[in-house]
């Protein structure tokens, strides 16, 4: 069992990354409405239905899934937005599976396919994702004619927070600086969500049903950081020890933590060199 000081410090080195807290704070439906008009621009809506940590369960045989936050505007467009600390490399199928919960409760039987509407699907990635640029838009398109889209509504938006940002515009600058724990610009997100995060973080309430921010291994985004010093560690000198000492140092994890982080890093590796 954690101890009080342990709790207190998990609890302490815990942020936005942090999926529930993500929740809570982008779940604020004037928060979440500024995100979805900062990164979807050409998205028109004047009202959302948020709900932050939403389960969705389809079928009894099927997997069921608890999005962040999802938001349905007043046309009936989902838009499920998530937090996603470490690369556990399905993106793309993770996707894909939340586009198809989001669809199937749409439509009941002998409904018309009209009913079914627009999914964006939103990941903000803590780690480098196969694109190099800091947020990418998917859709549907031919392949035969690259300008021709099927517009069947389905999106796929990530939000790369290690890439370069200066292309991105000001408020999206913002979300990136509370993530990254940098000084954060005058934009109204950035400000907005430093203003809730600090709320979030000192309620109570929140506090104890989240138990301290739990087990959660916060990684603040540096997966890929560490991954590379593992694999690279001959090359640069150094030690298992040593690359424990700096993760150590810079999550802020006991040792134990850390030796946990560092084996799962490397079977991460071995994993990618069987692909």
């Amino acid at each position: 069992m954690l101890s009080e000081a342990e709790k207190e410090r998990r609890w302490q080195a815990a942020g936005l990354e942090n999926d529930t807290i993500f929740g809570l704070v982008m779940g604020r439906k004037d928060i979440c409405k500024l995100f979805l008009r900062s990164a979807i621009p050409d998205v028109v809506f004047t009202d959302l239905e948020v709900t932050p940590q939403k389960e969705i369960v389809n079928h009894y045989h099927s997997k069921a899934v608890r999005l962040d936050v999802l938001a349905v505007d007043e046309q009936g467009n989902h838009y499920d937005v998530e937090i996603q600390v470490k690369n556990e490399h399905n993106v793309p199928q993770r996707s894909k599976f939340y586009h198809s919960m989001m669809t199937n409760r749409m439509v009941g039987q002998g409904e018309n396919y009209q009913k079914v509407k627009a999914t964006y699907v939103i990941f903000v990635c803590m780690f480098n994702v196969n694109t190099e640029e800091a947020l990418s838009h998917f859709e549907m398109i031919n392949r035969n004619n690259l300008n021709e889209k099927l517009n069947d509504g389905t999106h796929t938006i990530l939000l790369n927070v290690n890439a370069d940002s200066s292309k991105l515009n000001e408020n999206l600058q913002g979300l990136v600086q509370v993530l990254k724990r940098e000084s954060v610009n005058q934009s109204q997100l950035g400000q907005e969500l430093s203003k809730a995060l600090k709320e979030v973080k000192g309620d109570m309430l929140v506090k104890n049903q989240l138990g301290y921010a739990s087990e959660d291994m916060v990684l603040y985004g540096q997966q890929d950081v560490i991954q590379s010093l593992i694999e690279n560690k001959d090359k640069l000198g150094l030690s298992e020890n040593s690359i424990i000492e700096i993760i150590m140092e810079k999550i802020h994890l006991t040792k134990s933590e850390a030796e946990e982080l560092y084996d799962e890093m490397l079977e991460d590796l071995e994993k990618q060199k069987q692909n």
